[in-house]
């Protein structure tokens, strides 16, 4: 029997076969695209939606952020993380609008497509995430925002810029020297590294940590410095240091004028010194300082010379050593250097030192849990074995030296620890013409043969513990003063507090003959059962 064969397509039907699912997907592929983009821009909607809530409630209490850094900071505390401000719709961008304080989702156009309300008119005072500043920045006019992952060190802009938690950006340039059109208000954030701005007819505030400002032009009492600054140098204009901005040196490069630079300084602002330009042949000698004439002090040729790199080290924001009123310093030493006399470095972790660190001014010293330990080794950094063996890791001296130790954290873990085998004392006190001092009211103090020698100075123990890690003699002291300073009545220590390992600073044979140390009111207690003496009111 034959087999009977199937009939197959034909190729004219197999043709309208393909020209129907062509039409039917060219119908349908539209239709489902923007199903998802409308899904997506839903999604992106409500996300501004809830943070704009967040954005409103806190600005109820506590006032609009001044940076987008702060809003940021708002957003996750709301439970929003950064990466929550990616549209999920492809080529959108969501925005803060610095000055409704709200968020808006722009198209890929730069059009609002939501927005809880009025968008500025102002495109430079809405603000981008971004990971590198793109291309067309100038044709955007946008202000930008570094995310984590921003890459760029050296940045130019044309509207305002925030650092974020991004340390390694060494300069950024504003620069509308040449620009056209209604002037512009913008804001800086940084991270340490050089802020060079030259627009006439710009405002510009800046926030944070820069390592140095240059400022080549703005707009007649148009600088408005919130943060701190290292370095600035001022060629004509007015500048306005706010409420608790710190400016180390400001550098007046200016030719002879009947028209000085012009400074007002709020009262909690600080400016440490004005200095001229050395390349400047006819500097003037004074700044007017809130109507008042100050005088300008000699160039310093090294520091304006370089004025053009970034100060090495200087500042970060993201992980330093120390801070010093809120600033954070990339190590312990840079803090002590940039802090005012009178301010306090506060650790913000355990640091090592590999010199001696050097109190030759007021300080305060928090060490807020953390430890301070020493690297400093026999015959390195310059300094010889005998020097080490009879020195400290941290040394007050000068007639200005005076330095507090206490530990404000809620453990009391804080310690300035020498290390076993290291030579030394942990805390040395040796003035000059008059008495260097000291204060312990806090923290543990281990130091190898004392923890605290005094020279010419004067200690004063309310708190804290102290320990040795090796004596030459069976009798472990914790204090000692030079013998012949202490005789003279020219090392003093007077202890109201504390407690101290195997040793009564009430019969310290430091001396000879023995000193009791204890105030006069307080006594000292039995040894307990961890070997530690200590001072009480009697």
């Amino acid at each position: 029997m034959a087999k009977k064969l199937k009939k197959a397509f034909t190729i004219t039907e197999l043709v309208i076969v393909i020209a129907v699912v062509a039409i039917l997907a060219a119908v349908l592929i539209p239709t489902f695209a923007n199903i998802i983009n409308k899904a997506e821009e839903s999604a992106d909607t409500q996300t501004v939606t809830n943070i704009n809530q967040i954005l409103s409630a806190e600005e109820i209490i506590n006032g609009k952020p001044e940076t987008m850094h702060e809003a940021i900071s708002v957003v996750e505390d709301g439970g929003y993380k950064l990466e929550n401000l990616t549209p999920t719709r492809d080529g959108y961008d969501i925005v803060w609008d610095e000055e409704y304080n709200r968020l808006a989702l722009l198209n890929e156009n730069g059009k609002t497509v939501y927005s809880a309300g009025e968008v500025t008119k102002d495109k430079w005072k809405l603000w981008k995430i971004v990971d590198d500043i793109p291309e067309n920045y100038a044709a955007e006019g946008f202000s930008y925002y570094a995310s984590p992952e921003f890459s760029q060190t050296e940045v130019t802009v044309v509207a305002g810029f925030d650092a974020g938690n991004v340390s390694g950006i060494t300069s950024i340039t504003y620069d509308r020297s040449a620009a056209t059109g209604e002037p512009q208000d913008v804001i800086f954030r940084t991270n340490g590294g050089k802020l060079a701005i030259n627009a006439e007819n710009d405002t510009v505030t800046h926030y944070g940590a820069a390592d140095c400002v240059d400022i080549t032009a703005v707009a007649g009492d148009s600088y408005h410095e919130y943060g701190v600054s290292l370095l600035m140098r001022i060629a004509d204009g007015h500048l306005n240091a706010e409420e608790n901005s710190k400016i180390y040196t400001l550098v007046v490069s200016k030719n002879d004028s009947d028209d000085l630079v012009t400074v007002t300084k709020a009262e909690s602002a600080k400016i440490a010194a004005y200095k001229k330009e050395y390349a400047v042949d006819k500097q003037v000698d004074s700044v007017l300082v809130n109507g008042e004439k100050v005088e300008i002090g000699d160039n310093d040729t090294m520091l304006t010379y370089n004025f053009g790199n970034t100060v090495i080290g200087a500042i970060v924001a993201e992980n330093g050593e120390a801070e010093v009123g809120g600033i954070q310093y990339s190590s312990l030493k840079n803090a002590y250097k940039y802090a005012f006399d009178g301010e306090t470095v506060k650790l913000l972790k355990d640091v090592y030192l590999t010199n001696i660190l050097q109190i030759m001014k007021e300080t305060t010293i928090d060490l807020n849990g953390y430890a301070i330990y020493s690297r400093i080794k026999e015959g390195g950094n310059g300094i010889n074995n005998s020097e080490v063996r009879n020195s400290a890791m941290i040394l007050v001296s000068s007639d200005e030296g005076a330095l507090t130790v206490t530990d404000s954290s809620a453990q009391k873990t804080g310690r300035i620890d020498i290390g076993e085998g290291n030579p030394g004392f942990a805390i040395a006190v040796h003035g000059n013409t008059k008495a260097a001092s000291l204060t312990v009211s806090g923290g543990t103090i281990v130091g190898n043969l004392h923890s605290v020698y005094v020279g010419f100075g004067n200690v004063s123990i309310t708190g804290g513990r102290f320990n040795i890690y090796t004596s030459d003699t069976d009798q472990i002291v914790c204090l000692n003063c030079a013998d012949e300073e202490y005789k003279e009545g020219r090392a003093k220590i007077s202890i109201t507090g504390g407690s101290f390992y195997k040793y009564d600073p009430s019969n310290s044979v430091s001396e000879s003959p023995a000193a009791n140390f204890v105030a006069d009111g307080y006594r000292v207690t039995q040894e307990d059962e961890n070997g530690y003496f200590s001072v009480v009111k009697a």
